[in-house]
């Protein structure tokens, strides 16, 4: 069920969760919808043949919601709730589909009629808790979260959720002994991990490297902890260890990340490295042909070296996307 973007001098580090729009992003969204179509007819028979079945009306809420069906999501996930009083997910799914169909109101009622069924279930306190952060209700939150820590106080998911609250109402101090207390109860709590290292940065204090270097260490494949260390070394100026970081993360994945070359190049930007630079925004490209940004350095790069036939092309092709079109128009008319 259901980026920060860190700047130093002129350069952008960017997260994976980067967009650069294109043709391959459309291609890998048909696949699921053929796949899902065809998983909506086996469900579709197997509920003729066991109408009073509530895990099959579950599992067809949930591919009607991940097609966006959300209609058909909804009264499939009623239908679960009229066939089983006692089931938790189909209460919490309706309220996501609520929400994700831009009815924040049903989803709250939703959640808080489920609290009041199933007053002891922490799951439904933490999602309840969760839509009253997204809704402003920040004092509401509180006393969701208050009636979990009587429920079980040692559940770091609670504490978690306090620091998210008293972060998003600009209390830091107490988010920071909030996220703390959640690694107190979960050593390897990664969300408060990554909270607390992002906090930390944006500080411009070290111990920021102390929670992703744990992030890290909990979940090797965390790509975000990479790239969030690898930009906060980018911040300090330290730009050889950036890359390490970088290329670090792009071995231990054993996948070509784009955003990782991007920011490798990057540093070596910064280092005036140049032909390392350009070396490194040309792999970006190649392995992904919509990446106005590494398109625009790749020219900035190039002119810098005095190559500035080949600086214009690379521009050019940069003002083919939303995100470079701008800069890489006033670069090419900077060179005329």
């Amino acid at each position: 069920m259901p980026t920060k973007i860190i700047t130093f001098s002129l350069l952008v580090f960017v997260y994976l969760s980067m967009s650069c729009g294109g043709s391959a992003e459309q291609s890998t969204e048909e696949v699921p919808t053929v796949i899902g179509l065809t998983s909506l007819q086996k469900m579709d028979r197997q509920i003729e043949a066991n109408p009073d079945k509530a895990e099959l009306y579950l599992q067809r809420g949930d591919l009607y919601y991940e097609l966006e069906g959300f209609d058909e999501a909804i009264a499939d996930y009623k239908k679960v709730i009229s066939l089983d009083s006692e089931g938790v997910d189909a209460h919490i799914r309706l309220a996501d589909t609520y929400l994700s169909y831009n009815n924040s109101r049903l989803a709250l009622k939703t959640l808080e009629a489920a609290s009041y069924q199933f007053p002891a279930n922490l799951s439904i306190l933490h999602k309840l808790a969760e839509y009253q952060i997204i809704l402003k209700q920040n004092n509401d939150a509180f006393t969701t979260l208050q009636k979990a820590t009587k429920i079980d106080r040692f559940d770091p998911k609670t504490f978690y959720m306090m620091g998210v609250n008293f972060q998003d109402i600009d209390d830091e101090e107490k988010a920071i002994r909030s996220y703390k207390l959640a690694l107190e109860k979960d050593s390897d709590f990664i969300d408060a991990l990554m909270r607390l290292g992002f906090i930390y940065e944006e500080k411009e204090d070290p111990l920021a490297l102390k929670y992703y270097d744990s992030a890290i260490a909990v979940d090797p494949d965390l790509y975000e902890a990479y790239m969030a260390k690898g930009n906060f070394l980018g911040v300090q100026g330290k730009f050889q260890e950036a890359i390490d970081v970088f290329q670090e993360m792009t071995s231990q994945s054993g996948k070509q990340q784009p955003a990782a070359f991007f920011n490798i190049g990057l540093a070596y930007f910064q280092m005036d490295s140049l032909a390392q630079s350009e070396k490194h925004f040309e792999i970006t490209t190649s392995l992904d042909n919509t990446y106005g940004m590494a398109y625009f350095y790749t020219g900035l790069a190039q002119e810098k070296q005095g190559k500035i036939e080949e600086a214009k092309e690379s521009y050019l092709q940069a003002t083919s996307f939303d995100d470079s079109r701008q800069r890489a128009e006033q670069a090419l008319e900077a060179l005329k």
